[in-house]
């Protein structure tokens, strides 16, 4: 791919875009995401702005600007060269310094640098570095890889030198004729799923979602157990607690339900900083579900998860079913936090805790479990706000805690 020239998004990038282009710029700007990297003492200014430089060239996103072509036109991105951006590097202050200050989450990704870090320090003098970047530069994983990264340059000075990988890495694997056949065997795989499920009835979107969430050191120490005693990864042990949760509600007998996959399934793809996860979808089935299906479905969404959002919009349309429809379906996501931040002591887990709170959220999925693994797990459920949410949150959740404390 050309240097410095203006490039199209990647696939994964253009299924966020599609997602948050009808926001308002306000809106657009809080899709964020947050990482925490401690600083060991004796850690300077300095350091950090010679990691964080050493990033730039390693991490092609941090230096991509993204800006629209005309008035209503698609979003390309440009590569600058590390030379001529400035590290967005600020100071901040918070009682704890290793959560994430909410006062720091919005970032207009057109126009600007997609990313900012700040150093923070609290009342005890702890210091830890937030990385905060827009979702359209980079998703989960790759955060976690760059805040590995950041952690590595900070303490092991020297460390081994990786080569420059970003959105030109994967636009050029996106062009090989490999990867067109496994985009193509993609949207057919939507198109068979889609055609076998119930489509939605008409949903108006609610931006109020009450969120709960469980914290369980039982429920940590058992995931963990039983992975290694079956072989099936947390990832699968708890989408198929949730599938199970979600067949118990009232509504069909199949039920399409979504699962976040990575795409990082090859080996130039794994160490790449970019937004390259995308929804895949699962039919499950109220009268075969098993964790052997569960574990075989999973492993064909995480097959096939690169696809065109446009030319999955067209099937979406031709198979009866409503343009957001997806949005509404049941989705679920696993996320291994970064090894930098695993801080907290397994034994500071909560024996059970489970809060609620209501948040607005203007975009993303409306019925969704997020699982996050450091020493603890925590999952998280957001659920459409209504007088009976919390009862419906709570019943759901415990449904998942019981799947998988009484296999």
């Amino acid at each position: 791919m050309p240097e410095h020239a203006p490039l199209p998004l990647t696939l994964g990038q253009k299924s966020v875009w599609r997602d948050i282009s009808s926001l308002t710029p306000q809106d657009r700007s809080g899709v964020t995401l947050s990482a925490s990297v401690p600083l060991p003492s004796g850690i300077e200014d300095s350091d950090v702005r010679t990691a964080l430089s050493l990033m730039m060239q390693r991490h092609e996103v941090l230096r991509t600007r993204f800006s629209p072509e005309g008035q209503r036109g698609p979003v390309h991105q440009t590569v600058c060269p590390p030379e001529g951006v400035e590290i967005p590097l600020t100071h901040g202050s918070a009682k704890d310094a290793s959560v994430p200050s909410p006062a720091s989450a919005d970032i207009e990704v057109v126009g600007g640098l997609p990313w900012r870090a700040t150093i923070n320090r609290d009342d005890q003098g702890q210091s830890h570095l937030e990385l905060r970047i827009h979702h359209l530069a980079t998703d989960y994983q790759g955060l976690t890889l760059l805040a590995d990264d950041v952690h590595d340059a900070l303490t092991k000075p020297g460390a081994q030198t990786i080569p420059s990988t970003g959105p030109r890495t994967i636009l050029a694997l996106e062009s090989g004729e490999r990867e067109k056949k496994i985009t193509s065997r993609a949207v057919n795989r939507w198109q068979d799923i889609l055609t076998r499920a119930v489509p939605t009835h008409r949903l108006v979107r609610q931006q109020n979602v009450l969120e709960g969430k469980l914290r369980s050191a039982q429920l940590t120490a058992v995931v963990r157990e039983r992975s290694a005693k079956c072989g099936a990864p947390p990832s699968v042990l708890l989408l198929d607690a949730y599938c199970a949760a979600v067949l118990e509600m009232d509504g069909p007998e199949d039920r399409l339900i979504r699962t976040m996959v990575s795409n990082r399934f090859d080996l130039p793809r794994q160490r790449i900083v970019a937004s390259m996860n995308q929804w895949s979808p699962l039919l499950v089935n109220r009268n075969t579900h098993s964790l052997a299906e569960t574990a075989r479905k999973a492993m064909f969404a995480a097959r096939y998860g690169v696809y065109d959002a446009d030319e999955v919009e067209r099937v979406l349309l031709s198979t009866g079913h409503q343009r957001d429809a997806l949005d509404h379906a049941p989705s679920f996501n696993y996320v291994s936090a970064p090894v930098s931040s695993r801080s907290r002591a397994a034994d500071a887990t909560p024996r059970r805790e489970l809060t609620f709170t209501a948040i607005g959220v203007p975009v993303g999925p409306t019925h969704y479990l997020r699982a996050v693994m450091t020493s603890e797990l925590s999952l998280t459920l957001r659920i459409p706000d209504s007088d009976s949410s919390r009862a419906t949150a709570e019943q759901l959740l415990e449904h998942i805690e019981r799947r998988v404390l009484q296999a």
